[in-house]
This record gives structure tokens, C-alpha cells and sequence, in this order.
């Protein structure tokens, strides 16, 4: 999953996982441009293997990442970028598609109760294409620790060049629910934060 090597040669890649009999054609189209890549990573890809493990769900540290610079007491290399070559959740299209008008049904939510999330999800290219757009949450505190992203929804999406949808999440308190320090499954009380996004990297974020 290192592909440093090989973008140094490429302009482009086209990962197919686990092919079956019909994989033939279906790369075809996809090539030929019949119909446009949909997939998304279900893994993090590091740049080098000094950085495994990576995956986005992490815990938090008592030394935080600095970004791309290094600075005493900081979890972060010195000689590459500490972030992975592509994301959870990256995939790319043959159109662009451009996220927009995040909104929150409220800001507070009880046990037993939900909410609305929402973003608005266009098509600024020119071709039709599926989008999977993502909902992710941090639990900020715990009778654990949390980690730093959980994935708690996704949905797919088709739209046509220059097209554009509200895309709604519905998150309910049990899907906040884990196994505390007093060995029950339940939510408990505190901040959270929320993005909307097309990966794990990116996305436009509220708090409740």
C-alpha cells in the first residue's frame, strides 16, 4: 500500500480489490470512461511503512500531531509528512464533486432523542458520477478514551453534471452508545464533534 514509487511514474491509479470473473469488463468501463469510479478506501494508505499502523479512528495523544512541522513533544516525523498518502474513505471520480451548507438540527441532544445533519453535495464537473458522502463523530470525553473519528453513517449518491442534493444524517443517541468504565453499553453525557465529508481528511464539522 506504499505507492510512492509508483506515483513517481503515473498520472493516475485505479486500485481494484479482490477481482472476480467480471472484473475484465468492469475495468473496462471504467477506463474507457463509460461509467466513473465510485470506490472508496476502506483503509488508510500510508506513505511509508514507518507509519504503520495508521488508521483514522486513532486515540487521541498526550503529545498532538503539529501538523507538517517538527517541534519537541510532538507526535510527528521529521523527515515526511506525518498524515497517510491517502485517507479512509479517498476516492476519486471523473467529475468534482463540492460539499457546501452544513447544517445541525440543534446543538443539544438528550439520551433517547436525535438529531439532523445535512449537507448540501453538487456536481461541479461533467460527467455523472456516485458520491459517498460520510458522517463521522468524536466523543471529545469519556469514562474511556475516544477516538479521535468514528465513522457512524455513510450514503451514496448519483448525481448529473452541475446537479446537487441535500444530503440528511440522522444521528440518534444510541449510535454514541459504547462499552464504558462501568462495563455497560450506553452514551454518556458531554461534547461531541461531527463532520460531513467525502473522507476522513476532510469534511465541514459542527459540535453538540
Amino acid at each position: 500500500m506504499t505507492l510512492d514509487n509508483v506515483l513517481e511514474s503515473v498520472q493516475s491509479i485505479l486500485y481494484a480489490w479482490h477481482l472476480g470473473t467480471m472484473a475484465g469488463p468492469a475495468l473496462a468501463d471504467l477506463i474507457l470512461g463509460k461509467t466513473s469510479p465510485s470506490g472508496k478506501l476502506a483503509v488508510s494508505f500510508p506513505r511509508t511503512v514507518g507509519q504503520i499502523p495508521l488508521y483514522y479512528n486513532k486515540k487521541n495523544t498526550g503529545r498532538p500531531n503539529n501538523e507538517h512541522h517538527y517541534v519537541p513533544y510532538s507526535s510527528c516525523y521529521i523527515d515526511i509528512d506525518p498524515q497517510p498518502r491517502y485517507p479512509f474513505g479517498y476516492g476519486l471520480t471523473y467529475t468534482k464533486f463540492t460539499y457546501s451548507n452544513f447544517k445541525m438540527s440543534k446543538t443539544q441532544m438528550g439520551f433517547g432523542e436525535s438529531l439532523l445533519a445535512s449537507v448540501t453535495v453538487k456536481n461541479d464537473g461533467n460527467f455523472k458520477a456516485d458520491e459517498i458522502v460520510f458522517l463521522f463523530v468524536r466523543d471529545l470525553v469519556g469514562s474511556f478514551t475516544r477516538p479521535v473519528k468514528e465513522l457512524k453513517d455513510f450514503v451514496r449518491v448519483t448525481l448529473a453534471p452541475g446537479e446537487s442534493t441535500n444530503v440528511p444524517f440522522v444521528l440518534s443517541s444510541d449510535k454514541l452508545k459504547f462499552w464504558t468504565a462501568d462495563k455497560e453499553w450506553k452514551a454518556e453525557a458531554g461534547k461531541f464533534n461531527l463532520w460531513i465529508g467525502p473522507n476522513s481528511d476532510e469534511g465541514q464539522q459542527g459540535q453538540f
